[in-house]
């Protein structure tokens, strides 16, 4: 199934979730951001990206992610790295809810909306 495909079907019923701020982190000693993000049946997280790497532990379903163009399948205990600058969106596509744990070298970490996945330049624009 194509891309464009997976997207149009998954968004059909699309309900996002809710996330919350488990740990932030500033300061001298470093900085750091934990989210949790819990997503219903057919629920998502529309394209975005971050000025700060992001990686993704899966704690309970399954679901896709996509970065940039890329779909990745991943269920409970996958990992996933996410570089900077990079759009992705999640869409979980199991029964159940996804709950996913969002780890950020960053203390605020920026989301950034965008229309597509295709990456971002240095100026904003999708390359």
């Amino acid at each position: 199934m194509s891309v464009e495909a997976t997207i149009a079907s998954l968004e059909r019923n699309t309900r996002l979730g809710t996330s919350r701020n488990l740990l932030a982190h500033g300061g001298a000693d470093g900085n750091s951001m934990v989210l949790e993000g819990i997503y219903q049946e057919r629920g998502h997280i529309p394209p975005h990206y971050h000025d700060c790497e992001e990686v993704i532990l899966c704690a309970q379903g399954e679901g896709i992610l996509f970065i940039a163009e890329e779909p990745h399948t991943f269920i409970a205990g996958s990992t996933m790295v996410i570089p900077a600058g990079v759009p992705h969106c999640v869409y979980n596509t199991g029964i159940g809810r996804l709950r996913l744990l969002a780890f950020f070298p960053s203390s605020d970490p920026h989301f950034h909306w965008v229309p597509s996945l295709r990456r971002v330049t240095e100026t904003g624009a999708a390359a």
